[in-house]
């Protein structure tokens, strides 16, 4: 089965039917009279009269608050011309809402009301936030993930050309659009606008002090028009592309025009802050200044809408605390990793070059590469951004520039890939070099131009999983019918541009292991080992230390060991095939230590005691013993007092006979049993009473046995066991103790 996407864009005439950019308008306005209901993220704007002489846009201040309980929010109003004066507030809680004007202007001081906010309309998500740190997401909680484009100064061509942009983006599978507040000087770019931001007279002097509020009212209009296409404004302040003066505007200028800015746009919930387009080709402009900017807007904003700065050759540091993710230039994919790890923030490659065939080489690249470009920023984690430099034919019109028509063959493969992201529950992760996701969970991988047949994957393990094959360029999603555990390989196409999304299909428990019963791991002559399970049948095992599978020994009675040393692992498979996870145990052949030939002895052990606080065992060798006596066996008996204390206990053994035998020593704190000077036992460091055993071959005779022993506070416990093939575990009896006189 494969399954086929494909995104067509058709440009039907414009019509009242297809203008979806004009189905809602967001702004209610508030009424002194009758009661006011505004949706939840869209904008309430009061509508003041006041003062036209002078210069209002810097003569007059105006501001408000709006409360809601013990929540106050501060917003700056504007002068939007002819005496009038707004002021815009987005609500992002429903319920009755009050406000309160104050200004130097007497009649545009202390006015007040209230306004009731109501549930948000159904295609209102709220602004986009940061999500779990390198992601996006609504104020609602639903997930953004950003497939944007670039049509830089698209609001600054004719209205013909406008609509035939929104006309585009209507069928286009963008959710966020780079655009210009000031126009752009540069190629494919030299037609003059009809509208600036600033008034200029014909002589095109331009005059900083006011503002053009039909040029502004314009700018909203498109805002409000992406809005209702579900299209996020990447609203670009600053840029270097200019020849009308405003790339170098003074200080005081820029601070009046991001000041007016602010309180226009920051209402709408579609805005986000970019400071700049290639802010290092700026040369007016220090860092200091962005500093200042990011700061103006910081303070300003209520709504604290996604702030970036986008590099010419210098990337900007993102990892500063009042950027909210990374907006990079930059083709070298492989650096993904390094900035997501460095900023800690959602990186957005938001200029990879374009699709084109103009001269430029930044604006020829292919849709192929496009394609491979995007998708390699999703699997390296990240976002990217297209843009679109194919002349068109007739009269130049490039829609990286201008808007206009889309003429590329990347636009619908973005819109699959769009689909494909947007079917997992999160965003993804870097995982590896070919992959994002969420480990165990699911992933995207993508092997670009490489054309691989086949590819290992080598996953969580306790999970079945599904695997899809994915042909990033034909839009094509072949599923596989069966499911893997964490570890297979998969057979792929050969070609270029294959993806393959995995989804966790479900938990597997793990089949109980095998158990291996011998006894003990360590023998003389020959070891007897079992393999038994509790449900299964059909056990397999290996004595080569490989991992056994169905083609291995199948266990059908007792395996003889005889070898020095032998490892076996084992595994069992249900009668669905699935399997136990493996054991295993090392069988040792003992070479018995010959026994020590004893001097004068008597019955009983020498002890020796210490004092001192310890968190392991020290080393007694370099200590003074407070006090030595004679003890009869393994005990705490020559303790002088209950904690903080050690013991070193030495003597001789007596084995009776020719065999491995088993020490155990159960202690509270630590301690270590040496036979002949070699460690068996180690049951170190402080804990409540714990068991632990060790195995040694002796040959009958004496032996010299040492313990080492410990007790920081709290309960103490010592005791000593032993066992072999001629008696059961038991504790070394006295009779079997012995001491040089």
């Amino acid at each position: 089965l494969v399954i086929i996407f494909t995104a067509l864009f058709l440009f039907s005439p414009l019509s009242a039917q297809t203008q979806k950019w004009d189905r809602i308008n967001p702004i209610t306005q508030w009424s002194a009279k009758d009661s006011t209901w505004v949706a939840k993220w869209n904008v309430l704007e009061i509508s003041l009269e006041g003062p036209k002489g002078g210069n209002p846009y810097k003569d007059v201040q105006l501001r408000a608050s709006f409360s809601q309980g013990e929540k106050t929010i501060n917003v700056r109003g504007f002068y939007d011309g002819g005496g009038d004066y707004k002021i815009r507030f987005m609500p992002q809680s429903g319920g009755e809402w009050t406000f309160s004007t104050t200004s130097q202007t007497k009649n545009l001081d202390g006015i007040s009301g209230n306004f009731i906010c109501i549930g948000a309309d159904s295609a209102s998500h709220g602004p986009v936030r940061v999500d779990d740190t390198f992601h996006f997401s609504y104020a609602d909680g639903s997930p953004f993930r950003p497939v944007g484009t670039t049509a830089y100064a698209w609001i600054h061509q004719p209205k013909e050309k406008q609509l035939e942009t929104l006309q585009t983006l209507a069928e286009a599978p963008f959710n966020k659009l780079r655009m210009t507040i000031f126009p752009k000087s540069y190629v494919y770019n030299r037609n003059e606008p009809d509208l600036f931001p600033f008034p200029r007279t014909r002589k095109g002097k331009n005059d900083l002090d006011e503002f053009n509020p039909k040029f502004f009212r314009h700018l909203e209009q498109r805002i409000i028009n992406l809005m209702n296409l579900g299209i996020e404004a990447d609203v670009i302040l600053f840029h270097p592309y200019d020849r009308w003066g405003y790339a170098e505007m003074s200080k005081d200028q820029d601070d009046f025009y991001l000041h007016y800015v602010i309180a226009r746009l920051a209402a709408f919930r579609n805005v986000w802050w970019s400071l700049a387009n290639e802010y290092d080709f700026m040369l007016t402009k220090t860092d200091n200044d962005w500093t200042r900017f990011f700061k103006t807007i910081y303070e300003q904003d209520p709504y604290s809408h996604l702030r970036s700065i986008h590099n010419g050759r210098k990337i900007y540091d993102h990892s500063l605390p009042w950027v909210s993710h990374a907006s990079i230039q930059s083709h070298d994919f492989t650096q993904m990793k390094t900035w997501l790890d460095t900023f800690q923030k959602p990186v957005l490659i938001d200029e990879c070059e374009y699709e084109g065939n103009i001269i430029q080489g930044w604006g020829r690249i292919s849709a192929e590469e496009m394609v491979n470009r995007f998708w390699k920023g999703v699997t390296g984690g990240g976002y990217v951004t297209h843009g679109e430099t194919i002349k068109d034919p007739k009269n130049e019109w490039i829609w990286w520039a201008k808007g206009g028509l889309l003429h590329g063959d990347s636009p619908q493969r973005l819109a699959f890939l769009r689909r494909i992201v947007g079917d997992f529950p999160s965003g993804l992760n870097y995982i590896n070099k070919n992959a994002a996701g969420i480990e165990g969970e699911f992933y995207l991988y993508f092997f670009g131009e490489k054309r691989p047949t086949q590819h290992e994957f080598n996953l969580p393990p306790h999970r079945d999983y599904r695997a899809e094959i994915i042909d990033a360029w034909n839009m094509t999603i072949t599923p596989i019918d069966s499911t893997f555990s964490n570890s297979f390989t998969l057979d792929l196409p050969g070609e270029r541009f294959i993806g393959v999304r995995i989804r966790n299909a479900g938990l597997v428990f793990p089949e109980e292991p095998v158990s291996i019963i011998s006894n003990g791991a360590m023998f003389l002559n020959r070891m007897i080992v079992q393999l038994a399970h509790r449900t299964h049948n059909n056990i397999y095992y290996t004595i080569d230390g490989a991992t056994p599978t169905q083609s291995s020994l199948q266990y059908s009675q007792p395996i003889v060991v005889a070898q020095d040393s032998t490892l076996i692992k084992a595994v069992s498979f249900s009668p669905d095939g699935r399997a136990s996870e493996p054991v295993q145990r090392l069988f040792l052949k003992s070479n018995p230590l010959p026994g020590v030939k004893p001097g004068s002895i008597k019955s009983g052990l020498r002890c020796s005691f210490y004092f001192g606080l310890w968190e392991k065992m020290p080393d007694f060798s370099d200590m003074h013993a407070a006090s030595q006596k004679i003890i009869k066996r393994f005990d705490l008996s020559a303790k002088e007092q209950n904690d903080a204390f050690g013991l070193v206990i030495e003597g001789l053994v007596k084995a009776p006979v020719n065999d491995v035998y088993t020490f155990t020593t159960t202690s509270d704190d630590g301690s270590k049993l040496y036979i002949d000077g070699r460690l068996v036992v180690d049951n170190d460091f402080q804990h409540a009473p714990e068991r632990k055993s060790g195995q040694i071959g002796l040959k009958a005779g004496y032996h010299n046995i040492r313990l080492e022993y410990f007790e920081a506070g709290g309960g103490e416990e010592l005791k000593v066991y032993w066992q072999c093939s001629a008696f059961e575990e038991d504790e070394i009896s006295s009779k079997a103790l012995f001491v040089n006189r």
